[in-house]
Parts: structure tokens; C-alpha cells; sequence
């Protein structure tokens, strides 16, 4: 535990250092009301299209597809609780689709310029703390929220958009090609320059304005090292053998058609999942490395239906059916599950959103793998600039040996400090209680995690991090199984376009 008293004794000097700090961790300059979406993700993995209103973190939203931004209902993919709000030329992932999220329009006044105004996400769910976290340039999905975010990139009807996100990792035990970070996920090589995601999307929202017929989709395409982790590899169909070798692969994550009946609307096809608060799209989350929770207790993507009806301005609710998780079109393993979840607009500060899966999973060919989870996600806006996440998710899942359960609390804190710096910090507690969502055994795995995020130079976000795990259980899952802690220094950037 040296180690780990003298991370915090820098991060507290650190802290100390900057008197009125908890009045900086980013958020957008003005709270404004959360909306929910269809389309968020990370961002949880959210379905990303739309944008909510809520900065920080969680989101159903929707994928941004036009230059308008819909103000009426609004994770994270998309930003419902209200009726659906998208953040105009939103281009985040449509794992954000379905988030609710929590951040202000970028058309709202703050946005204009590098970010303060988009708080933590213009988009959706998501990746939470989205417009990127740090402004209109990372985020919005990085097409456009004027001033720092740059160009639209956008046209009517059909969008199209993408962004390049690279970066490396170091870590004090070395560099070791066998297990790089792991079991810290994605950013997982150790000590090298990796390109993270060349991700390119068309996109056309089902906007109706919440009456009458309206159609759209979107195809999202990735190549990098995280084409591999987020591909079909729950049933090996799909993109699942798209590889290229060693760290890199391709992967079609979403592939689906929408359609919008006055406050009823429905995709179907593979999108991405609407359960949790971060997401696979580098442009939908505050941090380069991911929570535990992310990679081991929630799915990526799903194929099926998945419906989004805005009962109230304050409630939308999702309902739908998949073949299980992270299974392709072809469902080799036979997996059926219940996708759904609710979004609450409880203040004009506070959002919450539970989503759930339960049903047949479809991890093993030809046993059936029955599974409950769920996940809670609390975005509150304790002031101007300062906003609180509390992500929560519990799994119980019979792999064939009886019903293990995983189980953890995610925290987030982050402060805008001005237009185009955010500061955050990030906590996480998981529990393998098994030993088999990690593979090292049972026990508590920790992290602590405090990052910025700077959007000064147009569509380009830089994301530097450090990071502390350590492990307390019947193994030693670092520095391949020898040690039972590591830290990490990340530096991450993406330019959307």
C-alpha cells in the first residue's frame, strides 16, 4: 500500500494546489434541465445521436445526424426524459443512442465557444461526459458545436462524420506484449503509440418532431485496436473474424434502421446498448481507460429491436428485444433477452436511468445462459461548473456451475474550469464474486483514475490520465499475474471531422 499512499499524497498536494477546484471540475456553465434521447450508448455504452441536457455523465442519446438541435422532449447514443433532443450534427456513436444524457445543447449560449457550454457531453449518455467533456470541439459528437468544435460535416438528411482517436499507455511495471494493461480493458498495450479508433458513420435521424412517420439509420465502421473488443464476439458471427492481426481488427458495430411514429420510435438491427454510463466511441467518455464495470459486467451491442417512447416531457421509457450480447445478425448461440430501462427527469438537476437486461444471453453454444442485470446511472448538478455521476450495476449469470454474481459502484466528479479545460476524477469499486468476469479469481478490484481534458485546437481533444489499480482477492492479476497493483500514465487524442 505504499504506492498507493503516495498517489494520494500527489493528488492531494495537487489538489491542494488549486484552491476552489471542487468549483472547477467541469460541466457546462449553466445547469440546464436533462433530456433524454434515443440514441446514446457510452456512452454507459450509450446510444449516441442525440444530446441531452445534463453534462457529465450518463445518457441515452441519439446519434446527431442533423445541424438542428430539437429542444422539446429530450443515453450514453439522444437524450430523452423529455421528448427526444438531438445536439445538432451530432456524430457520437450510437452506442449513445439510447442514453439519457446530461448536458447542455450545444446551441445553448456557453457552447459557442471551446466548452464550458457543453458541460460534459453534448452528447448523449454516453460517453458521458461528452462534448466531450471538454467542449463543443471534442464533442458534440465532434461535428460541430461552433466555435472550438469546428465545421459541421454534416448534410441534410444523411450525415456523415467520423474521427481518429490515438494515444499510449504507460505503465510502471514495463512494457509486456503477453498482458500490456490488462486487466485494465482497451487501452490495454502497454508502453506504445496505438491508434485507438479510425471510426467513419452515416447517419440519418427519425425525426418527426413527435408526430406523424419519420425514417432514418445509421452504419458505423471502426478500424483499430478497438475494432477487436467491440466486435460480435458474444456469438462469433458478424464482423467477429475481422481481424488483421495483433492488436488491430475491423468491426461494424451498428448497422440499423429506425422508424418514428409520433412519440414512438423503433430501430432495428445491431446498435448499440443503452445499459450503463460509458461507451466504446473515444468521443463519448471523459477518460482514455475504461471502468472494470464497462468491460466485464455490461454488453457492447446488441441485434434485435429496441423501442423508445416518450411518455412524458420527465419519462421516456425503452423496451425491445436481442439476441442476447454482442451476438451478430446470425445469433450462432441462440441467445434471447429483454432489453429495457427507464429514464426520470427528477430536477431541473437531476436525471436518473435504470436500465436492464435479463433473458438468455447466449454465451455458450448450445447451453442456454440465463442472466439478470442491471444498471443505475444518478447525473446531479451540484453547481455552474461542478457535476456528480453514480453508476451502479449488479449481474447474476449461470455460465453452467450455478449463478455467479458481479456487482460494482462507479463515481464520477468533474469540474469545468473554463471554455476549454475540464478536470475529473473517477472511483470504482467491482466485486468478481466468482472469479470468473475477470478470470483471476475472486475478489475487489479498485481504481482511481484523475484525468483533463483540453479542446483548444479546433475539432481536437487531448485527454491526459493517471491511474491507480490495485486488487484485493485470491490472485494477482498484474504485470502477467505476479503483482497485486499498477499504475498507468495515458495520453489520448482524437480530432473529429
Amino acid at each position: 500500500m505504499k504506492k498507493l499512499s503516495a498517489f494520494a499524497v500527489l493528488a492531494t498536494v495537487f489538489v491542494a494546489s488549486r484552491p476552489g477546484l471542487a468549483q472547477e471540475l467541469r460541466q457546462p456553465s449553466s445547469v440546464q434541465r436533462v433530456t433524454f434521447s434515443s440514441d446514446v450508448a457510452r456512452p454507459i455504452r450509450v446510444a449516441q445521436s442525440e444530446a441531452s441536457d445534463v453534462a457529465v455523465v450518463s445518457e441515452f442519446t441519439p446519434e446527431p445526424v442533423t445541424d438542428d438541435v430539437v429542444v422539446a422532449p429530450a443515453m450514453p447514443a439522444d437524450a430523452p426524459v423529455a421528448a427526444p433532443v438531438q445536439s445538432p450534427t451530432a456524430a457520437l456513436p450510437t452506442h449513445i443512442d439510447s442514453r439519457i444524457t446530461s448536458v447542455q445543447h450545444c446551441t445553448d449560449p456557453g457552447c459557442s465557444t471551446c466548452g464550458s457550454g457543453c458541460g460534459l457531453g453534448c452528447s448523449s449518455l454516453g460517453s458521458g461526459l461528452g462534448c466531450s467533456s471538454l467542449g463543443c470541439g471534442s464533442g458534440c459528437s465532434g461535428l460541430g458545436c461552433g466555435g472550438c468544435g469546428g465545421g459541421k460535416g454534416l448534410f441534410d438528411g444523411w450525415g456523415l462524420g467520423g474521427w481518429l482517436s490515438w494515444g499510449s499507455t504507460l505503465n510502471s511495471h514495463g512494457r509486456h506484449t503477453s498482458d500490456g494493461n490488462a486487466p485494465v480493458a482497451f487501452n490495454n498495450y502497454a508502453d506504445g503509440f496505438v491508434l485507438d479508433q479510425a471510426w467513419l458513420y452515416a447517419a440519418k435521424e427519425a425525426d418527426n418532431g413527435g408526430q406523424g412517420v419519420a425514417m432514418g439509420g445509421r452504419v458505423d465502421f471502426l478500424f483499430g485496436a478497438d475494432g477487436p473488443d467491440t466486435q460480435a464476439f458474444g456469438d462469433g458471427s458478424w464482423d467477429a473474424r475481422w481481424d488483421t492481426g495483433g492488436e488491430y481488427g475491423f468491426a461494424m458495430p451498428q448497422l440499423y434502421a429506425e422508424v418514428a411514429v409520433n412519440k414512438l420510435k423503433t430501430k432495428v438491427g445491431r446498435f448499440f446498448t443503452i445499459i450503463g454510463y460509458e461507451v466504446v466511441q473515444a468521443t463519448g467518455n471523459f477518460f482514455y481507460s475504461h471502468a472494470y464495470t464497462m468491460n466485464y459486467n455490461e454488453p457492447f451491442t446488441h441485434t434485435g429491436f429496441l423501442s423508445q417512447y416518450d411518455a412524458s416531457d420527465d419519462i421516456t421509457i425503452y423496451g425491445g428485444w436481442t439476441a442476447g450480447w454482442d451476438s451478430g445478425f446470425a445469433n450462432t448461440n441462440g441467445g434471447s433477452t429483454f432489453l429495457g430501462g427507464v429514464g426520470l427527469q427528477l430536477t431541473d438537476n437531476i436525471n436518473l436511468v435504470y436500465g436492464t437486461t435479463f433473458g438468455d444471453r447466449g454465451a455458450v453454444l448450445g447451453t442456454d445462459t440465463p442472466t439478470y442485470m442491471h444498471s443505475i446511472v444518478a447525473n446531479i448538478g451540484l453547481s455552474d461548473n461542478l457535476r456528480y455521476l453514480f453508476w451502479s450495476d449488479f449481474q447474476t449469470t449461470d455460465f453452467g456451475a450455478g449463478y455467479e454474481q458481479a456487482y460494482s459502484v462507479v463515481q464520477y466528479l468533474v469540474n469545468t474550469i473554463n471554455d476549454c479545460w475540464a478536470l475529473g476524477t473517477r472511483f470504482e469499486y467491482f466485486r468478481d464474486d466468482s472469479g470468473n468476469y475477470i478470470g483471476n479469481g475472486p475478489g475487489n478490484y479498485w481504481d482511481w483514475t484523475v484525468g483533463l481534458n483540453y479542446s483548444g485546437f479546433g475539432n481536437f481533444v487531448t485527454r491526459p490520465e493517471l491511474r491507480y489499480d490495485w486488487f484485493d482477492g485470491a490472485g494477482l492479476p498484474f504485470d502477467n499475474n505476479t503483482k497485486a497493483s499498477q499504475l498507468t500514465l495515458g495520453l489520448n487524442t482524437y480530432v473529429t471531422f
